[in-house]
């Protein structure tokens, strides 16, 4: 969503439409030297339809959002994999995640007014 403003006008759209705060799971990106990563993010957006906060999620599922020891294990790449597997390619097979990890955990602030009746 961070790269996608059509996106984030729906959602501050909704978020103004009902009067409430909307918290958003979507893919966030960022750029990582000469590529773009892919985060698994929540971006908060307030009753304005504002967005007040995005967070990259720091601790991932094993095999499912990273695959671990890659370093370690390099026939664990998917470049190593697709070479030796042609399903994956041939049959376009969308089975491998390897999201960043976001950089630090933290917080998503919203200021809220409370009006009594």
């Amino acid at each position: 969503m961070s790269h996608e403003v059509r996106h984030r006008h729906k959602i501050s759209q909704i978020a103004r439409a009902t009067g409430a705060a909307h918290l958003v799971g979507a893919l966030g990106a960022s750029q990582r030297g000469e590529y773009v990563a892919h985060h698994n993010s929540a971006y908060l957006f307030d009753s304005t339809g504002v967005m007040v906060g995005r967070y990259d999620k720091v601790k991932l599922v094993p095999f499912t959002e990273q695959v671990p020891y890659q370093d370690q294990l390099p026939f664990l790449r998917k470049e190593f994999l697709t070479e030796y597997l042609t399903f994956i390619e041939t049959y376009d097979v969308q089975f491998w995640s390897d999201f960043p990890p976001g950089a630090r955990h933290g917080l998503l602030r919203l200021e809220v007014t409370c009006l009594l009746r």
